[in-house]
């Protein structure tokens, strides 16, 4: 009977350890390199969608940032990482069309376990990013609740124009620096653009009062206006 149970926890430990994956930050392969905000947003976006299974085992954003989006020692990467997969991409934006290419690796060996081209109008960035968590999910054979389909696939805004605003804001908040002046301000400024053309956006008011708050002590900590002790 122990040996029976040590077994299930075993393969259970392995099954758990198959499921994890770090999401590496996506190449921009627009022409215009200010379009870099669309790759970091879209990365971070299925990053936030995939964090969202509870079966899987999503590495954050702030252990993976400073990796290329296409690293030759990926096997040592994943070691490091500690996880058996890793998701690749790419993001080009072509006039109303925005085209992302994605691959899931297995790390310990190198080797594709699924690869796809999507294109997407502008307009449709949102049901992409739900698509490529939920086939990475799948791929991963995790096992996802009603809940976490529903949360996954689910969209904070139906206004392109918000949500493309507020992928720009985000990426000031992704940035080196985190919040420093030079990126709360341009932050804030989309991110109002965002809640402005749609205010029932709330994850644009919920990242909209972090940026505010965090501008706030970030600027309050720089000065020496301080309060005595």
């Amino acid at each position: 009977m122990q040996s029976e149970l040590g077994y299930s926890n075993a393969a259970q430990s392995s099954a758990q350890i198959e499921r994890s994956i770090a999401v590496l930050p996506f190449e921009n392969l627009s022409d215009d390199k200010e379009n870099a905000y669309l790759a970091e947003g879209i990365q971070d976006e299925i990053l936030t969608r995939l964090s969202k299974v509870g079966d899987l085992r999503v590495i954050s954003r702030n252990s993976t940032q400073h990796y290329k989006s296409k690293p030759e020692n990926l096997r040592e990467i994943a070691k490091q990482l500690g996880v058996a997969h890793v998701l690749e991409g790419s993001v080009q934006k072509s006039a109303g069309t925005v085209r992302v290419n994605v691959q899931l690796i297995k790390a310990v060996n190198n080797s594709p376990v699924w690869a796809d081209t999507i294109d997407r109008p502008l307009t449709d960035i949102l049901s992409l990013e739900s698509e490529v968590a939920i086939t990475v999910a799948d791929q991963l054979r995790a096992k996802l609740t009603g809940e976490e389909a529903q949360s996954i696939a689910a969209k904070p805004t139906d206004d392109p124009e918000a949500y493309d605003a507020y992928l720009r804001g985000l990426a000031y908040t992704l940035r080196s620096g985190g919040f420093e002046p030079a990126n709360v301000i341009p932050a804030q400024q989309y991110l109002k653009e965002a809640v402005r053309i749609d205010p029932k956006f709330a994850l644009g008011w919920s990242l909209l009062s972090s940026v505010d708050s965090a501008g706030y002590i970030t600027a309050y900590s720089s000065t020496n206006d301080r309060p005595p002790r």
